[in-house]
């Protein structure tokens, strides 16, 4: 850390009214506000530049020693430093200890450099600071959403006119919605999977009201599974555990030489459960749409051909690689993603923008029914608050930083990164 010059002890910050009030309204004095347009003028105007002079150009330090100038276990009673303070240290004492993922020697990581316009729209975000989870904090940015949301939608199934204009804004039905992480994505899509696998019928109110164990004696099955080539991303791991289906059944299915899912494998798998003492349901099947070792695309089209002969949930994980539906020249690596029951993909990859942002999309517009919530202060029956039908509750509305970029940018735009990229 940089050494600081010997300063005259300043007076002590006191937390009252006053300055409460001079905190959350405006910056404290001329100098904090000088120190503001500084070092926020360089991120808004010259971002670029601001990352090659402050961020991950100093000597070597190691984890070890950093961590130890971070054991400060208290909160202090009273403020600690102005605000010109913190942002100066933010950027001469923390800044240079991280990482300059806009850096061309930062390579093999899906985390990249942002174009300058995502910190301006990453900004008025912040400052409008609603809340989707309901219309009441959110108003015409959950309207937006669902806008935004048909658009994703549409570049993967390609439906007609006439469909998007029943769905783009009903109250009634859900085309996707936007995640924390592509991870979160997964694990709504396995949810709703399962959901559906398990539905209620004869007696039993289904899994989602009674539980897997009653689940599995209802549908007379000892257990379910879901099926993924070896490069499957350690999220569906995660989705077996939180799903209760254990995640030693997510069952890893091997690659080819090129690390897909190796067809042959799976069609033999697929029989091997059918024909096994021990009853077990399919849950899914998933795809990988770029994987993360490798970037490599799965068969989709093969894969969506299977889950159909067998009824089997057909998921694609596209997180990395969705957006390569704007490339002309490589879109036809992800043909048969429109036979997928459901898809993930990742804003804050191939879209670039800010961390984080995930969605996942359904075919079916009805089928995010399965994971309907209500409560009495908020997402009441008969509302159309976005929160429903959502694995997330308050989250911002990182919706709008994407309708941005595709205005911005065009598909075309984006095509030209992608086909860069590869």
């Amino acid at each position: 850390m940089k050494k600081k010059n010997a300063i005259t002890p300043q007076k002590e910050l006191i937390a009252d009214w006053q300055t409460l009030r001079r905190t959350f309204i405006r910056p404290e004095n001329d100098a904090a506000k000088a120190t503001l347009i500084k070092y926020m003028e360089q991120i808004l105007f010259g971002l670029q530049d601001f990352l090659k002079k402050h961020v991950g150009f100093t000597e070597e330090v190691s984890l070890l020693d950093l961590s130890k100038k971070f054991t400060d276990i208290q909160i202090s009673k009273n403020p600690e430093k102005k605000l010109t303070d913190v942002i100066t240290d933010l950027i001469e004492d923390i800044a240079p200890y991280a990482v300059n993922v806009a850096s061309p020697y930062f390579v093999g990581h899906m985390t990249s450099a942002i174009p300058f316009f995502m910190v301006h729209l990453k900004t008025i975000v912040a400052a409008l600071n609603q809340n989707v989870v309901k219309i009441e904090t959110s108003k015409v940015v959950s309207v937006v959403e669902k806008q935004v949301l048909a658009k994703i939608h549409r570049l993967i199934y390609q439906k007609s006119d006439a469909f998007y204009n029943e769905h783009i804004q009903s109250p009634n039905t859900t085309l996707g919605c936007f995640t924390e992480n592509g991870t979160l994505s997964n694990l709504t899509a396995l949810w709703i999977a399962r959901n559906v696998l398990f539905a209620p019928k004869n007696g039993f109110d289904g899994v989602e009201k009674e539980g897997l164990q009653a689940a599995y004696k209802a549908y007379g099955i000892q257990r379910s599974v879901v099926l993924v080539s070896r490069r499957g991303h350690y999220s569906l791991n995660k989705a077996g555990g939180v799903l209760g289906i254990g995640n030693h059944n997510i069952v890893a299915v091997d690659v080819d030489e090129k690390s897909r899912i190796h067809i042959g494998s799976l069609n033999r798998t697929i029989k091997e459960i059918k024909n096994s003492n021990e009853k077990t349901a399919i849950l899914a099947v998933v795809g990988i749409a770029g994987t993360t070792e490798t970037g490599s695309v799965d068969p989709l089209s093969t894969l969506g051909e299977i889950c159909a002969e067998n009824s089997i949930h057909f998921h694609v994980d596209a997180a990395w690689g969705g957006p390569t539906l704007m490339s002309e020249k490589y879109s036809h690596l992800l043909k048969g993603i429109e036979l997928a029951d459901s898809v993930t993909v990742d804003g804050h990859k191939q879209f670039y923008m800010p961390m984080s942002c995930g969605m996942v999309y359904f075919k079916d517009p009805e089928i995010m029914d399965q994971v309907i919530y209500h409560a009495h202060y908020v997402n009441r029956p008969g509302s159309v608050d976005l929160g429903i039908k959502s694995p997330s509750g308050s989250r911002e509305a990182n919706s709008l930083i994407l309708d941005s970029a595709l205005k911005i940018m065009g598909s075309r735009g984006y095509a030209l990164l992608i086909d860069h990229g590869m």
